[in-house]
């Protein structure tokens, strides 16, 4: 049924990285055609179409940005707090393997956060800076922390779901 004791911890460590990579390469492959990409739709109408509609103006991604990064604020505190106020008994193993995926969720956040930050400081100074290698590791690391977040608090409720009722 439930095998939570038989899955050691390196397979969720390699899950957490594997999950990573393949988000890395589905968005690559996704944007790997285009020579680079825009941070703020004004650039992209002005270098990419040609034209910039009123409706882009000088619209900016820095406010976006921000509540990229709150949200990745709240995922790391409570990823934080879960981690280090969850509890602490040996026997329940499939706890620890959440909050091993929850370590690898705060730590895709803040690295979200840093390359994010970088790369759009690159691309003020240069916009064609901005490649699918990049977009394809700023996104993938953001979605990949969203999703081994939920990951883990289902993976979390599961298992305690399960040993309630054994």
């Amino acid at each position: 049924m439930f095998a939570v004791r038989e899955m050691p911890l390196t397979y969720f460590i390699s899950f957490c990285i594997l999950l990573e990579l393949m988000m890395w390469l589905a968005l690559w492959l996704m944007y790997r055609k285009q020579k680079f990409i825009c941070f703020n739709p004004a650039d992209y109408h002005v270098h990419v179409k040609g034209h910039a509609p009123k409706s882009s103006g000088d619209t900016t991604f820095e406010p976006l940005m921000r509540q990229y990064f709150d949200l990745a604020k709240i995922l790391i505190t409570l990823s934080g707090a879960s981690i280090a106020f969850g509890p602490l008994d040996p026997e329940r193993i499939g706890i620890y393997q959440a909050k091993l995926m929850l370590a690898f969720s705060a730590f895709y956040c803040i690295l979200f956060c840093l390359t994010c930050l970088k790369f759009y400081e690159d691309y003020t100074h240069e916009v064609t800076s901005y490649t699918p290698a990049r977009v394809s590791l700023v996104e993938s690391l953001g979605l990949s922390g969203v999703l081994l977040f939920f990951l883990a608090y289902a993976w979390w409720a599961a298992y305690v779901s399960h040993a309630a009722n054994h």
